[in-house]
């Protein structure tokens, strides 16, 4: 599993010198921040069915509150000793199993007869190709150059009759007959086509009138033969090309019933064999189980959810969002967006999805993705970007909206509630560990522990973070199913598992041979753009501790508390607004979160409380 991501935390004034993420904003810059009393631990033990019911309960509380979910890790475990239970899992993963060895019997019977078919069609190919330069010859105006033209592109044809036709007539072959007449073969070679009088060829190339008679039927032969020849090989090679486009979609769709099947069959994880982060983080909370004495089952479930909101103030400022804005002042860079126009329509005028805060692709954005990719070990493109602004774009316009900008996404559009157009986000996280344990005098408890239970107050940059996050996790799981079909490598370097395509992998290990002196040079600008993003890095903590040092001068010696603000979208005023206004808005919803757990569990001071269908308020 991939290591935890470390998001950005703040913002932070100079003097927090006890947080310890890489990357820490500046009032401005962004906003991660977690109330005191928005991260908690909690432990239910119900009876037997509540806590499997729970999770989804308040996947559709959250729902209902205008919350986007998202479930991003997803683990199980059975102890054999719980047999029915135990039974039933094996049974469902021994039968995926069974699909997959099917599914890759076929595939492989499909490659095999593909190789077959295009080695055959490589042959009629090259035989084409042969008659091509033949007819195009023909076509030349000036006599002497198509003559010359003719006889070029007639040799190799003549090679093939003497080679493969005319050489198993036996003794009749002019291999054969070159004893008797040694030159019988190149003569037959400087032959044209009208050569049909043995009188003309005697002349014409001085030799035997017996030769010259030889010479006349081989050629007669040789012409009936290409003839035939030709209208064999263009029926084959239509037949061939039917054959090989029938069996490349057969082996496409083999691969699509892979996929679907590894996807199914990865979701039944044994932890033991791989431990994911939401296991390590609950280790010594399970330190209990015993699966060869204990009948028990675990599973655990990791989800994200957020949304817009504006803080409770008398005076509500306005808000509006640019349907569209240009690519550049979304914060691409001229590279990127070129890189963005291969994606795009021909009549594409550079627009993207505009949200509340631009630029979208900030610094925090970038830094998120350094992150994912040194963790996930892929690649975030821009095009993985702009798709992540588009869909969060969406989820800000109303129904009735127009969407002519980005019509392939109006699927997505449902009546409802929009979301109020605000770039401050209710982040909410937590991770499930739902324990089934049945007892030996037959009772059967279910426990369940949420750790952690948290609530922040986040900015959009952080939440296109979270994004492209989900959209790395997807990346690697199609990664290591593609694997299993033979499309990439795993590799393991620095004791850690990276995948590489096989067009990366031979074009690393013969770069002269597999790439143009264009890509080379391509390549080595992206490896110098590496170097820059990590030089770009360290300037920032360079830049950070350089403000430290002048807070903590200005601090001590003239008694002064200065507070960087960073020159961004976002709301600097730590102290008051964020902390007083902002914060208890989130606290507030974490309280009702919290109650609308008590009362499912049936806790005595347990109460739900719909707040109405207006998200703004």
């Amino acid at each position: 599993m991939p290591k935890k991501v470390l998001y950005p935390s703040g913002p932070c004034p100079p003097d927090c010198s006890d947080v310890k993420n890489a990357y820490n904003m500046s009032p401005g810059e962004g906003i991660f921040a977690t109330p005191f009393e928005g991260e908690m631990i909690i432990d239910l033990e119900l009876p037997l069915g509540d806590a499997s019911g729970l999770p989804i309960s308040l996947a559709f509380y959250l729902g209902k509150l205008g919350f986007k979910s998202f479930q991003v890790e997803r683990v199980i475990e059975v102890s054999p000793v719980f047999t029915e239970y135990y039974q039933k899992t094996i049974a469902q993963k021994a039968h995926l199993e069974a699909e997959m060895k099917n599914a890759f019997a076929s595939l492989m019977k499909a490659v095999e007869e593909t190789e077959l078919i295009a080695h055959d069609l490589r042959k009629y190919k090259m035989f084409l190709k042969y008659f091509q330069a033949v007819e195009k010859a023909k076509k030349i105006k000036d006599p002497k150059e198509r003559e010359k033209a003719l006889r070029s592109a007639e040799h190799v044809i003549r090679a093939m009759f003497v080679d493969l036709v005319d050489a198993h007539t036996g003794s009749y072959s002019m291999i054969q007959m070159a004893g008797r007449w040694p030159t019988i073969i190149s003569d037959f070679m400087s032959l044209s086509d009208e050569d049909e009088n043995p009188e003309v060829i005697q002349k014409k190339l001085d030799i035997s009138k017996a030769e010259a008679i030889i010479l006349v039927t081989k050629n007669k032969l040789y012409k009936e033969w290409k003839e035939y020849f030709l209208e064999q090989i263009k029926i084959r090679y239509r037949r061939l090309r039917e054959l090989l486009e029938i069996r490349k979609k057969s082996i496409e769709e083999y691969k699509q019933v892979l996929i679907k099947i590894i996807s199914r069959y990865k979701t039944i994880r044994d932890w033991r064999g791989d431990l994911s982060d939401a296991i390590k983080q609950l280790e010594y909370g399970i330190s209990w189980y015993k699966p060869d004495a204990q009948a028990m089952s675990l599973d655990i479930t990791t989800v994200w959810a957020w949304r817009p909101f504006w803080p409770y103030e008398k005076y509500k400022p306005s808000r509006e969002m640019e349907t569209e804005v240009f690519a550049l002042e979304a914060g691409f860079t001229k590279e990127e967006y070129e890189e963005l126009k291969k994606h795009m329509p021909p009549d594409w005028n550079g627009m993207v999805p505009g949200l509340p805060a631009e630029p979208a692709y900030d610094n925090v954005v970038r830094y998120i993705i350094s992150q994912i990719e040194e963790n996930y070990h892929v690649k975030i493109t821009p095009k993985d970007v702009l798709e992540v602004i588009t869909d969060l774009h969406v989820l800000y316009i109303h129904p009735e909206r127009d969407t002519r900008f980005w019509p392939h996404h109006i699927t997505t559009l449902k009546p409802g509630e929009k979301w109020p157009i605000s770039p401050y986000f209710i982040y909410i996280e937590y991770t499930m560990l739902r324990s089934v344990i049945k007892l030996p005098n037959g009772a059967t408890i279910e426990d369940l522990w949420i750790e952690p239970f948290k609530i922040a107050t986040v900015t959009q940059n952080i939440i296109i973070g979270k994004m492209l996050e989900l959209v790395a996790k997807r990346k690697q799981l199609e990664m290591e199913i593609r694997t299993m079909i033979g499309e990439v490598a795993e590799l393991h370097e620095k004791g850690e598992k990276v995948f590489k395509t096989i067009d990366e992998l031979v074009k690393e290990e013969f770069p002269e041979i597999y790439l143009s002196e264009e890509e080379q040079k391509k390549l080595e600008e992206e490896k110098k753009k590496l170097e820059k993003k990590s030089t770009s890095i360290g300037l920032k903590e360079a830049i950070n501790k350089i403000r430290k040092a002048i807070g903590d001068f200005f601090s001590k010696y003239l008694g002064i508390k200065v507070l960087w603000v960073y020159p961004g979208p976002y709301d600097p005023v730590m102290y008051h607004r964020i902390s007083k206004s902002w914060q208890r808005r989130v606290g507030r919803m974490y309280q009702e979160l919290l109650d609308f757990l008590k009362a499912k569990t049936g806790f005595p001071s347990g109460k739900i409380k719909w707040v109405g269908s207006k998200l703004e308020e």
